[in-house]
């Protein structure tokens, strides 16, 4: 398949254009993608294919998905990549980063990159959010989520072999604000989640957030309550950000540089293979 076919097909489901109607988000969600596909592709060539279509690479829905806007998008900067050293980066992105992005050595282990450090996002850190970025994140820039001690113990257990949950202990914040390392602590024994894991085990949108706790009559804990923002990793371009930035007159390149550090945007022939 064509690159930029495949492309047409991912764009508007990473970033539907019914919403999010900025052609300069759309432009650098495509160069993005673009760039993320090239720096992966062959990875699972040992399964006979070159990247896989969900959202563990990139969510791709086919022909049936495409859209004028997000096409045009990608047909305008057909052959544009991001590199760094010469090198096609690993174009990560995040649906909603809640004013800060994180390094991604924060959040995955044993994988640093130099442009992918933290940096503030300005159109969510604004004092007052402009309402068509509230429209498109829905309930992701700033969200709560209670939940029972029980319930929690119950999700806890898909990933860990907990036996009663007694508390949580957040043990340190990246530069984001988001919690890198965390303590579950149950009867007998302990478990430390790191980067990642926090989210992911807990059940929640983002690790960026604070946390309170219920406690009945008898001083026992009964509930959690999360108070956070952003939905996703928190790494790379910042979908909900891009569309602020395209909003105020940015242009795509502009944009990408807002999330990578330190890279080039380049037009190149692109070999197929």
């Amino acid at each position: 398949m064509d690159l930029d076919d495949y492309l047409k097909g991912v764009v508007p489901n990473e970033m539907p254009p019914s919403k999010f109607t900025a052609i300069e988000a759309l432009k650098a969600q495509a160069v993005a993608a673009r760039t993320y596909a090239l720096s992966f592709r062959n990875r699972y060539a040992q399964d006979g294919y070159q990247i896989c279509s969900t959202i563990q690479c990139q969510l791709y829905r086919g022909v049936e998905s495409e859209r004028p806007l997000s096409s045009e998008a990608v047909e305008t900067t057909r052959g544009v990549v991001i590199k760094y050293q010469g090198q096609w980066i690993d174009a990560m992105y995040t649906s909603t980063c809640g004013g800060r992005t994180e390094d991604a050595a924060n959040m995955f282990r044993s994988f640093d990159a130099p442009y992918l450090r933290g940096t503030v996002c300005p159109p969510e850190n604004a004092r007052e959010i402009d309402p068509r970025l509230e429209a498109v994140s829905g309930s992701h820039l700033s969200w709560t989520y209670h939940v029972s001690r029980a319930d929690l113990e119950k999700n806890i257990q898909k990933s860990l072999p907990l036996d009663t949950l007694v508390d949580l202990k957040p043990l340190s914040e990246g530069p984001s604000g988001r919690v890198l390392k965390l303590k579950v602590i149950g009867l007998k024994n302990d478990y430390v989640l790191r980067g990642l894991e926090v989210k992911s085990v807990l059940g929640l949108k983002d690790s960026l957030f604070t946390m309170e706790r219920q406690l009945d009559a008898d001083g026992q804990l009964i509930s959690f309550d999360f108070h956070g923002r952003g939905w996703g990793h928190g790494v790379g371009l910042c979908q909900t950000g891009a569309f602020g930035l395209a909003l105020e007159g940015e242009t795509f390149d502009q944009i990408l540089k807002t999330y990578y550090s330190g890279v080039d945007i380049v037009r190149e022939v692109i070999r197929e293979n």
